[in-house]
């Protein structure tokens, strides 16, 4: 549904009368803030923290490089760090 310029994606049905505000929009999150932690050969779960920056201070890696490494699902001294809970 096209809406200020953008496009606004819902998975319940838009009723007619309907009307959207921005406070609706900022509620909406795209991801959640966690990072799930899991051994990158075997995909078991290790840790779950919080937020991003509590993650990078305990596993010691620079900001730029666990971009990098989440982007690309890359390993980083055996372990893989997901924006998403794996099944």
């Amino acid at each position: 549904m096209p809406w200020k310029n953008k496009f606004l994606l819902s998975f319940n049905k838009v009723q007619e009368g309907y009307k959207i505000t921005d406070t609706k929009i900022q509620n909406c999150k795209s991801r959640p803030l966690g990072v799930w932690v899991y051994d990158y050969k075997t995909h078991n779960f290790i840790s779950s923290e919080p937020s991003v920056k509590s993650c990078i201070v305990k596993y010691n890696v620079s900001p730029t490089h666990f971009k990098r490494i989440r982007k690309f699902g890359l390993e980083f001294k055996g372990k893989l760090f997901s924006n998403h809970k794996l099944i």
